[in-house]
């Protein structure tokens, strides 16, 4: 039976809203399915823009019973507010705003039965944000954790440290893009 386009308008951001099975590079496709069928955590996928990473991510976070899908700076940036200021407006993709402490974020992160990190490395971090995404990839360990990124990964390694990189690499790598 054909796996069906999942209805993403009710949680997802628009633009991946609008993400189909039948758009996804097959390949890439089946070794993320592979690699979550052998618990190959997490899972980074990486290529140049717009060659289908976000798409991808998303299809694979459909399947799952509370998936979590956020920008990596966006995510951060709401951390480092909650810091600051004891609380952050987080979008809640309809439209909506909550306000949640850092503990709150840091727990959604954690709960989620996949979390994807949608463009990590897009820009530079703060010592304080690396601590964070530090947090926040070890509290998946041996949970199911999507990365998505422009960024080769000897390039992520430069971008986040050798630290989170070792991490974010440890797993299952996918390339989506020309050959």
């Amino acid at each position: 039976m054909p796996l069906q386009a999942p209805d993403f308008a009710r949680w997802w951001p628009p633009n991946v809203a609008k993400a189909q099975w039948d758009g996804c590079d097959r390949e890439a496709l089946k070794t993320a399915i592979s690699a979550f069928v052998e618990q190959r955590f997490p899972v980074y996928i990486w290529g140049p823009t717009r060659t289908g990473k976000t798409c991808l991510a998303a299809l694979i976070c459909s399947r799952a019973s509370v998936p979590r899908m956020i920008a990596a700076d966006e995510l951060l940036k709401q951390i480092m507010t909650a810091r600051r200021n004891g609380e952050a407006n987080c979008n809640l993709w309809d439209g909506g705003f909550v306000a949640r402490s850092e503990w709150q974020i840091l727990n959604w992160c954690q709960a989620a039965s996949i979390l994807c990190l949608d463009d990590v490395g897009t820009t530079e971090l703060t010592q304080p944000q690396m601590q964070a995404l530090l947090q926040i990839v070890n509290s998946r360990q041996g949970k199911p954790l999507i990365v998505t990124s422009n960024l080769k990964p000897e390039r992520l390694r430069e971008m986040v440290g050798q630290r989170i990189a070792s991490r974010i690499l440890g797993g299952q790598l996918i390339y989506v893009g020309a050959k």
